[in-house]
């Protein structure tokens, strides 16, 4: 144990988070005023989960969420548990009390250490034993091995997807004009585009779903963190407890 929380300690420090959290102190100071109530509130609700929404997408997006090892989620990262975290703060299903210790450390310039606890707990307390509301998959609802699960799946979308479909980038990305926003993240990450291959430098060797998501993360972090909009995702897990490597739907 002594060792595990060394390690975070390491990752913690090493990946500072600098001034990623200066942008939503405002939106938290605000919020706190909006905050007396213990749940949710449609009428009233909307500055504080903006502001927690902006807080948990920069904590997502930062390089320390992307080491650090779940608390609740063998093989996984933090990434993973933020991801449902703000998928739930969406759907109002958290209550408000839950946010205030790291709203409080955060409006206090806290140290990063006592931040990343703070998340810690919150993802601790806030794991989610209950089946999802909405099961897309009829799969989803019957215990499977991976491998039951992985046929079933195909077979549900086999008919439904299409390979190597030309005209993509011509459509989308040929002859448009790019506004002064996109052009300046494209001139900051060019230099990690190959022009003569036509591809992006250093995509993983294992072009695995987990891979391609961590590279994108990466990418999302380094040249669009200060966009509104952010990618996450959440891994799957089987019922019977056996581990997959893909992720569920990006958000």
């Amino acid at each position: 144990m002594a060792d595990l929380i060394e390690e975070r300690r390491r990752i913690i420090l090493d990946n500072p988070l600098g001034h990623s959290l200066d942008s939503v102190r405002e939106a938290l100071r605000n919020a706190e005023k909006d905050t007396q109530g213990e749940a949710f509130d449609a009428e009233r609700s909307d500055p504080w989960l903006e502001a927690v929404s902006e807080l948990v997408i920069a904590l997502y997006l930062s390089r320390a969420c992307r080491w650090l090892a779940s608390r609740i989620e063998k093989r996984r990262h933090l990434s993973s548990n933020l991801g449902d975290i703000c998928t739930r703060l969406e759907n109002h299903e958290l209550p408000i009390q839950v946010f205030r210790p790291l709203s409080q450390l955060v409006l206090n310039q806290a140290s990063d250490i006592d931040i990343w606890t703070a998340v810690i707990a919150v993802v601790a307390t806030q794991n989610k034993d209950t089946p999802p509301t909405s099961q897309p998959l009829s799969w989803l609802s019957f215990k499977y091995t991976a491998t039951e699960a992985d046929a079933e799946v195909f077979d549900e979308i086999c008919n439904s997807t299409h390979c190597a479909v030309g005209g993509f980038h011509q459509k989308y990305f040929e002859g448009h004009e790019w506004n002064s926003r996109a052009e300046e993240v494209w001139q900051r990450a060019k230099h990690l585009y190959s022009d003569s291959e036509k591809k992006w430098l250093h995509l993983p060797l294992q072009p695995t779903e987990e891979n391609v998501f961590s590279w994108w993360l990466g990418l999302q972090n380094d040249f669009l963190a200060t966009e509104r909009a952010a990618y996450f995702g959440r891994p799957l897990q089987y019922e019977d407890g056996s581990d997959s490597e893909d992720y569920g739907p990006w958000f």
